[in-house]
């Protein structure tokens, strides 16, 4: 078979010879930007280069038993919407040493046993949400644990295996954060701002019944019956979305709860506006400290 005929049947990656005809097609076509190597001996299209399924299947190709992790392992485990602009690979050290290559990042894997093969991607979602902290893909982590793919007992029994990925104050400053069950961004922010001032007694995102109906507020004091809601355009922009928030707001409002609306531009540009507007709905052993400690 040709080149063309063997990346049309293998929808634009394949793995081929290192000799031979096809070999030689493939170094013309590559010379000439129609095809790319990414990895020894595969061959990838332009077109098919824009997928991070691609990738995911170059890598399988080249190394059936490659270990995903980051965004790439919450993809593969049915999170589409998810932007992955990298393809992060769990390699062992027996492995020739590995530049980084396009979309491609190398990670060496030591002796951490994370292979669990779940899902095709060989790695626990409480493992990949973890490693996303460490990283600084806050993003990625809090939307694994929006999609509820992460208890805290996990992330618990996974702090052992990060002992390499950073020091031991990094680690449990991150696995508190993620204890805290931010949903986005803007709501870590939002926690650690309120750690940092001492200000105590809330819950982040767990179940509230309300007129046999299950919510999930993102921050709320039972004590006070006072709740925090951070309305960010990511969930809120759109008109469906912004009758479901009133709606919402009507009902908590209509069961005795004081709801307090904020946004992440407020919680990054005006901190002390949203410390006073909460302290102001709390009592006096939860309002914490005036400036930081």
């Amino acid at each position: 078979m040709e080149l063309v005929d063997i990346l049309e049947a293998s929808g634009g990656v394949a793995r081929i010879s290192s000799v031979g005809k096809v070999a030689r097609q493939a170094r013309r076509a590559a010379r000439e930007g129609r095809v790319i190597r990414p990895l020894p001996r595969i061959v990838m299209t332009v077109e098919a280069a824009r997928r991070p399924s691609a990738w995911i299947r170059a890598v399988m190709l080249w190394r059936p038993n490659a270990v995903f992790t980051g965004r790439a392992a919450l993809y593969l485990a049915g999170m589409r919407d998810l932007d992955v602009s990298e393809i992060d690979v769990i390699i062992p050290h027996a492995l020739p040493r590995l530049s980084r290559r396009s979309r491609l990042r190398f990670h060496r894997a030591g002796r951490e046993s994370i292979i669990d093969d779940r899902g095709g991607f060989r790695t626990t979602h409480a493992y990949t949400c973890f490693w996303l902290a460490l990283q600084g893909d806050w993003e990625a982590a809090t939307t694994a644990l929006r999609a509820g793919w992460v208890t805290p007992d996990e992330l618990r029994d996974t702090r052992r295996r990060m002992a390499r990925k950073a020091s031991p104050g990094t680690v449990r400053q991150v696995l508190r954060q993620l204890l805290d069950r931010p949903w986005s961004v803007a709501e870590r922010e939002l926690h650690a701002l309120l750690h940092e001032y001492r200000i105590n007694g809330w819950k982040a995102n767990e179940k509230l019944w309300i007129d046999g109906r299950v919510l999930f507020p993102d921050l709320w004091f039972k004590q006070e019956k006072v709740i925090v809601e951070v309305d960010g355009y990511a969930f809120h922009g759109k008109p469906r979305d912004y009758e479901m928030t009133a709606r919402r707001h009507a009902l908590l409002v209509g069961a005795g709860w004081r709801v307090i609306r904020i946004t992440p531009t407020m919680i990054r540009e005006a901190p002390e506006l949203v410390l006073d507007t909460i302290r102001s709905a709390l009592w006096r052993r939860h309002r914490g400290v005036l400036a930081p400690v």
